[in-house]
């Protein structure tokens, strides 16, 4: 859903590797590359500021975005090799450089190989001394060292260095297929796969951070708003199915919620503590704290869905991630806003679904923020669960209603 006055545009590596980049503006070059798992299209705000003044050019590293995905090259002196061949391909003098966590590794590598030649200015953003937490660090060392990961973590990155990205993808994973059991054993009643959910859904516990209450991607990691969704929705959904015995893991979540949370009132959210509030984001804390027993008519509530409303669905910046909680969290909320948004999302996402005679029939084409990672399988499964929101789902606020009327009858 980003807004972005650029240019999407491409050249090829040496290695045969097709790199997407986004441009705006004119004048002095100024480079930007992502960090690890992100894209060009973090830097909007950035691109859209500083396209005034300056030639801004934003590059999906390879493996990111929607520049190739090869099986080879995803050492940091090869990344640094593909910024260097950038530069020369567009003939880039006196340029500056900025890059975000790992995107500052690949700028030191390049200095290391090249020095500043062609290069006027080095900016590095958010790059932490040292990656990995260890047994002599004391907790005011941790924090220091800004270390984001445990050794296993930090093991696992580097296995998805070399093109295997399930270590970031297991817990997502994990989640939504343990959400499909449970709803499983609450419709059809199957006992079979009770066991089955209890031990994915003890799993789950496990993987919880006891420091902060959040979820990531290694046992013990801190957490962040996006993992923590799929995994209060399995709770929720094993409640359904009759399991319990979550109240400390979601006493930790509203906990973990309350460190991410802004805006006057407390209904924004960002991915990480300390980041800046965006809209998928937002969407997922609002759902997540609904989940956790918010009433809708909560101020924290009213400014999430305020500010969602100011990012309606638009086809030409399609986000099936974002879309998707968007939905869940304003149909939930209930009221005139959700047939607002639901207008608009059908608008926007409907004409967006193939008609052909093809293969490619009835599916939808991964978009520019997260599809590069999940595929055609991924932004077709959103869009359809999107869809169904309204007809899988008994408004929360419905559910409250329909409880307070049960226990004034039982009062009478």
């Amino acid at each position: 859903m980003f807004d972005i006055n650029a240019t999407r545009k491409s050249f090829t590596t040496s290695d045969g590797v097709k790199l997407r980049y986004l441009e705006a503006g004119t004048g002095q070059p100024f480079v930007m590359i992502p960090g690890w798992s992100q894209t060009a299209d973090q830097w909007h705000s950035q691109i859209n500021h500083f396209s005034k003044s300056y030639r801004v050019l934003a590059l999906d590293m390879r493996g990111h975005g929607e520049s190739d995905k090869p099986a080879h090259g995803y050492r940091i002196y090869r990344l640094s090799k593909d910024v260097r061949e950038f530069i020369e391909e567009l003939d880039l003098t006196n340029a500056i450089l900025m890059g975000h966590s790992m995107g500052c590794s690949v700028l030191w590598g390049l200095y290391d190989l090249y020095g500043a030649d062609r290069v006027s200015k080095f900016v590095f953003v958010d790059e932490p001394p040292s990656l990995s937490n260890n047994a002599t660090l004391t907790p005011d060392g941790l924090v220091q060292a800004g270390a984001i990961f445990t050794p296993e973590a930090t093991f696992g990155t580097v296995v998805a260095l070399a093109g295997d990205a399930e270590f970031f993808a297991v817990l997502y994973c994990h989640g939504m297929a343990s959400i499909a059991v449970a709803e499983a054993l609450a419709m059809s009643g199957d006992e079979a796969l009770r066991p089955v959910l209890e031990r994915a859904v003890r799993y789950s516990l496990a993987m919880q951070s006891p420091a902060t209450g959040g979820w990531r991607y290694a046992a013990g990691d801190k957490g962040d708003t996006s993992q923590l969704g799929w995994q209060l929705m399995l709770l929720s959904s094993a409640r359904t199915a009759g399991l319990g015995g979550f109240e400390s893991a979601e006493a930790g979540a509203r906990s973990f919620l309350h460190a991410v949370s802004s805006g006057r009132a407390g209904g924004l959210a960002a991915y990480r503590p300390g980041e800046r509030p965006g809209a998928a984001m937002t969407a997922e804390a609002l759902f997540c704290r609904m989940l956790l027993g918010m009433p809708a008519d909560h101020p924290a509530v009213a400014e999430g869905i305020e500010f969602l409303a100011h990012t309606p669905p638009d086809p030409r910046h399609p986000n099936a991630y974002a879309w998707y909680y968007s939905t869940l969290a304003s149909f939930h909320v209930g009221g005139p806003q959700w047939e607002g948004w639901n207008h608009r999302l059908q608008a926007a996402l409907l004409p967006l679904q193939r008609r052909e005679s093809s293969g490619l029939d009835g599916s939808w084409d991964p978009d520019p923020v997260w599809g590069g990672h999940g595929g055609r399988v991924y932004a077709t499964a959103l869009a359809a669960m999107t869809l169904e929101v309204y007809y899988r789902h008994l408004p929360m606020h419905r559910r409250a209603t329909a409880t307070a009327a049960a226990a004034g009858r039982l009062g009478r």
